[in-house]
């Protein structure tokens, strides 16, 4: 691997890049020391602390475009292509295969998704992700009919559906006082599945939009997983149910921040050679 590192000018001396904090910005440039020839870098939560940083300044660079981060936790350097130019007889490829395969090079030289949709995320239109958002709602409050069926809630038949269309109201009754044995014996319904959803978790409880999952993972791009574990154990074991998922996850997250912290150290280009070397 080559043991040198290159910047463009052009891109750091830009207004754009001088407006991040002055964290991110040294985060920024030691993640390029660090990269791998391709500009991968597999521990940038480690390097984060390293640098004096946090994944609040990762995810300031991810959100102004200057990391693409991947399920896996890897992130790679979007400009890494007008940074550096290694010679062939110094390059070594990066061994993140499968990360490296869903990028392209664009137009102006810098990586972009090769599929122009971020790899974890069920593809779908903005038109449609907003559609399902609203089915989210009423079928939070009104499980369907379909779902009933599916999760053999349902206990009439055909009955029920003659009973409906008839206006009768028996049927509401008994739905109604169903609901009320199944949560005194402590055993509250699970919420219908949608489909579309993206499904998360070790029991597979914990759900998401693919809108609000794409938020989920620009909030906490190193450690999301480990958020929604805890949240997936949580409702496994208290067996609550809650309608907005990402909602819970980000509240979550600010009584955590709420604890106190030791103070962020502060590093500017020389501290990072000196750490680098020693």
């Amino acid at each position: 691997m080559a043991q040198r590192r290159m910047f463009d000018r052009t891109l750091v001396m830009a207004d754009e890049f001088l407006e991040l904090s002055h964290a991110a910005r040294t985060l920024y440039l030691t993640l390029n020391l660090m990269a791998d020839d391709d500009g991968f870098a597999a521990n940038p939560k480690g390097i984060a602390r390293m640098a004096g940083c946090t994944a609040a300044d990762l995810t300031e660079l991810m959100r102004a475009g200057y990391l693409m981060t991947f399920p896996s936790g890897v992130v790679v350097i979007t400009h890494w292509l007008l940074h550096n130019s290694i010679r062939k007889d110094r390059y070594r490829k990066t061994m993140f295969c499968e990360e490296y395969a869903l990028l392209s090079v664009g137009e102006n030289g810098q990586y972009v998704w090769a599929d122009e949709t971020h790899p974890s995320l069920v593809a779908k239109s903005e038109e449609e992700e907003e559609k399902t958002a609203q089915d989210s709602d009423f079928s939070a409050n009104e499980p369907s009919q379909k779902s009933l069926v599916a999760t053999g809630e349902d206990r009439l038949g055909k009955n029920r559906l003659v009973q409906e269309r008839e206006g009768e109201e028996r049927t509401g009754q008994n739905r109604t006082e169903k609901g009320r044995e199944e949560k005194a014996r402590g055993a509250p319904l699970p919420p219908p599945k949608k489909t579309g959803m993206v499904v998360k978790g070790e029991y597979q409880n914990v759900l998401f939009t693919p809108k609000e999952w794409r938020n989920l993972v620009a909030d906490f791009p190193t450690d999301h997983e480990s958020r929604v574990a805890r949240l997936s154990e949580y409702l496994k074991i208290s067996g609550k149910t809650y309608d907005n998922h990402l909602a819970v996850i980000r509240k979550w997250a600010k009584e955590d921040a709420r604890a106190p912290s030791h103070q962020k150290a502060s590093y500017d280009l020389a501290d990072i050679e000196k750490l680098l070397n020693g």
